[in-house]
């Protein structure tokens, strides 16, 4: 027999900032300049850091507050002049150098080995690693296929920690991106393929 419990204060609160979390992501998808965006996104992981403190999950708190400074870092050589010289990343906008990339992760990693506390709690650690990365390298393919990984590895946390409209974000997250392989990385280069061989 199903045994129901009722969520504390704590917990109630923590899904409210969800939904806040929630909306800040939104927000930041629909906004056209970057600076906005990685304004929102900002928001949301300090909206969700403020969520796990309320679900006792550290490890998720230290790395949204994490990502949060790595989005002020992004911000930074995303929004300044291009002179021409500097590569751009898999979002099109330029990369930060190699040598900030490694630090940024060294930082993350470092956050996440604090943090510690149970197998689970290295998720949310290598998820930022892997997306700290994901952004950084030029292959769009890539970046969808790993954002539909990093979805995978989010929801297994939020589900683990208690936090369920997260868990509920990286569903949708996931299909999002599984959608976008399939319509582009799939169909249009099949399209692709055929248009080439009939003009042949």
């Amino acid at each position: 027999m199903l045994q129901y419990h009722l969520m504390t204060s704590a917990q109630i609160i923590a899904q409210v900032l969800g939904f806040v979390g929630l909306g800040c992501n939104i927000t930041s998808v629909q906004c056209k300049r970057r600076r906005r965006v990685l304004t929102f996104q900002a928001l949301a992981d300090i909206v969700y850091g403020t969520q796990y403190i309320f679900l006792a999950a550290w490890s998720g708190l230290a790395i949204s507050l994490v990502s949060a400074v790595e989005c002020g870092v992004i911000y930074y050589f995303a929004t300044r002049p291009d002179t021409g010289h500097g590569k751009r990343g898999a979002d099109g906008n330029l990369r930060m150098p190699l040598p900030v990339l490694l630090i940024t992760m060294a930082v993350v990693g470092g956050a996440g080995v604090l943090s510690y506390s149970n197998p689970i709690s290295v998720l949310p650690t290598v998820i930022t690693l892997v997306y700290t990365w994901m952004i950084w390298q030029p292959n769009l393919r890539v970046y969808r296929v790993v954002s539909a990984l990093i979805s995978v590895g989010w929801f297994t946390y939020n589900l683990c920690v208690g936090a369920y409209v997260p868990t509920i974000t990286a569903v949708v997250e996931f299909i999002s991106a599984i959608s976008a392989i399939v319509r582009i990385d799939v169909m249009m280069v099949a399209v692709n393929k055929k248009d080439g061989a009939q003009s042949e």
